[in-house]
C-alpha cells in the first residue's frame, strides 16, 4: 500500500476496534499504528479522530443516503465513515483523494463488488451532506441520547446547551510550566499564554505545535495536563496532619509530580492498577527529575495500613464523558452499564481511602466525568455513610477567582463550556 492508503487502512481498523470491540483509542492505536512510519501515524489519527468527532453526522447521512445500509461493523461501512469524514471535515485532504482512497482501499480489501455503491455514496455526500446536515442540530448527533438525557437531567436545559455545543470542539493543548523562569524567554511567549487558574497553567497559542518543541520539555519543565485536572492536587494547602501522600489511580503521574513538587518534605507514593501505566510514571518521573515510591496494587483493596497517609488524592476512575474534546471515542465506547459497575468501583476506593488516611488528613476525590452520579451525588453519599468527614469548601483564591466553577456545596465543578475539561473534585477532612 502507499502511504495514503496504509493510513486509511489503520483508520478505518481503529474505527472497529472503538465503534464495534468498545476499545478505548489509546489501545487500538497502540496495537495498530506501530508498522506505520510518522507521516502515515500522523494521517491515520487525524482521519480517525474526525471520523469519531463525526460519527453521528456520518451515520445520519449513511442512513439518509442507503435503504439497505451494510452492517454496523461491515468493512465497507467504516471505509464509507472515514471517506465522509474527510469529505465534509477534514479541507487537507482534497475530495478527489478522500473518493479515489476509499475505493482503492475497498478494492486491496477485498471488497470490489461494493466500490461502485462506495463511489457513489461518498459523490453524493460531496454533494449534498452539508446541506442535508444543515437542516438539523448536527452537531447533537454526535453525542449519544442516553448521555445526553443524563447532563440534561443534571445540569439543567440551558446549561446543557452550553455544554452540548463544546462537547466534540477540538480543544488546545494544556501545560502545568514547573519552572516558571522559563516563561520569560520570547520564544516560549510566543507559543503559550497563562490561564487564569494558577500562576503554573498555561495554554499552547497554536494547536499544531508540539510540545517537545518547547524548550524545557525534555527537562521535565513542562507537563501536559489540563487546566481542570491541575486544580485537585492543589487542594491540599490545608493539610495540618503529620504524614505522607498518597496519589491513588495515579497514572500517568502529572498529579504525583503535582504533589511532590508542592510537597517537597512529604514522601509522596504513586499507586495504579495497571504494571504498563505504572511504567508510563516512572518515564515521566524520570524525564521530571522527581523520585516517589511506585506501588502496583488494587486502590480499593491495598493492603495497606490504617491510617497511613496524611493525605490522599483520588482521581478515580470514572466515564471520562469530560475529556471528549480530546478523546471523542469516550462517547462512542462508554454504555449505561459501564457507568453503573463505575460507581461501585469509585465507592470502594473512597471506603478505603477513608480507612488510609490519618484524623485530620484531607482526602480529595476527583473525576473527569460529566455526571454529577460520578462527582456530587458519590460525594454526598460518600458523607452521609461518614460521618466522621466533613466537607472543606474550596475557595475562589485557590482556582484563581474563578468563582463560576465552584458550586454550592463548595466542590469544583468544570463543564466543556468553560474551555476546560468536565471536571469535578471536593475536598474533605477525616475529623477522627
Amino acid at each position: 500500500m502507499d502511504e495514503a492508503l496504509s493510513s486509511r487502512n489503520a483508520s478505518v481498523n481503529i474505527i472497529r476496534e472503538v465503534i464495534i470491540r468498545e476499545q478505548p483509542i489509546e489501545i487500538a492505536e497502540a496495537k495498530i499504528l506501530p508498522s506505520l512510519d510518522e507521516r502515515e501515524r500522523k494521517l491515520a489519527r487525524a482521519i480517525t479522530a474526525t471520523t469519531l468527532r463525526h460519527i453521528g453526522e456520518i451515520s445520519y447521512l449513511i442512513d439518509k443516503f442507503m435503504k439497505h445500509p451494510f452492517d454496523n461493523d461491515s468493512l465497507e461501512k467504516n471505509i464509507m465513515r472515514i471517506g465522509i469524514a474527510q469529505l465534509l471535515f477534514m479541507d487537507s485532504i482534497p475530495a478527489h483523494a478522500a473518493i479515489h482512497g476509499a475505493v482503492e482501499l475497498a478494492k486491496v480489501r477485498g471488497k470490489v463488488r461494493a466500490t461502485a455503491i462506495i463511489n457513489a455514496i461518498l459523490r453524493r455526500a460531496q454533494r449534498e451532506g452539508m446541506s442535508i446536515l444543515d437542516q438539523v442540530a448536527h452537531e447533537r448527533l454526535n453525542i449519544p441520547t442516553w448521555i445526553k438525557d443524563k447532563i440534561t437531567q443534571d445540569y439543567g436545559p440551558v446549561r446543557s446547551e452550553a455544554i452540548f455545543e463544546y462537547m466534540l470542539k477540538v480543544s488546545k493543548i494544556d501545560l502545568r510550566i514547573r519552572d516558571t523562569s522559563i516563561i520569560d524567554s520570547e520564544e516560549i511567549q510566543e507559543m503559550i499564554y497563562n490561564i487564569p487558574i494558577h500562576a503554573e497553567t498555561f495554554r499552547l497559542k497554536q494547536k499544531h505545535i508540539s510540545v517537545t518543541e518547547i524548550p524545557g520539555w525534555d527537562s521535565g519543565k513542562i507537563y501536559v495536563q489540563d487546566a481542570a485536572a491541575q486544580i485537585p492536587a492543589r487542594l491540599f494547602a490545608p493539610l495540618k496532619a503529620d504524614g505522607d501522600l498518597l496519589d491513588m489511580c495515579s497514572a500517568p503521574g502529572g498529579k504525583t509530580i503535582q504533589l511532590i513538587d508542592a510537597h517537597p518534605t512529604r514522601q509522596v507514593t504513586a499507586l495504579d492498577l495497571s504494571q504498563k501505566r505504572i511504567e508510563r510514571i516512572h518515564e515521566n518521573f524520570k524525564r521530571c527529575q522527581v523520585s516517589g515510591t511506585i506501588i502496583c496494587g488494587d486502590a480499593s483493596d491495598t493492603k495497606l495500613p490504617d491510617n497511613s497517609f496524611a493525605g490522599i488524592l483520588i482521581d478515580a476512575p470514572c466515564s471520562a464523558t469530560g475529556t471528549s474534546r480530546r478523546h471523542p471515542d469516550v462517547l462512542i465506547s462508554r454504555k449505561p452499564e459501564h457507568v453503573t459497575n463505575l460507581l461501585g468501583i469509585q465507592a470502594n476506593i473512597l471506603k478505603e481511602s477513608a480507612r488510609l488516611l490519618k484524623p485530620q488528613g484531607i482526602l480529595v476525590y476527583a473525576t473527569c466525568s460529566l455526571f454529577h452520579d460520578e462527582g456530587e451525588k458519590q460525594i454526598a453519599k460518600f458523607l452521609a455513610q461518614n460521618t466522621n468527614f466533613e466537607r472543606l469548601k474550596i475557595a475562589m483564591d485557590e482556582v484563581g477567582a474563578n468563582e463560576h466553577i465552584i458550586n454550592e456545596q463548595g466542590e469544583i465543578r468544570t463543564t466543556p463550556a468553560e474551555n476546560m475539561d468536565g471536571f469535578f473534585a471536593a475536598r474533605l477532612r477525616k475529623i477522627a
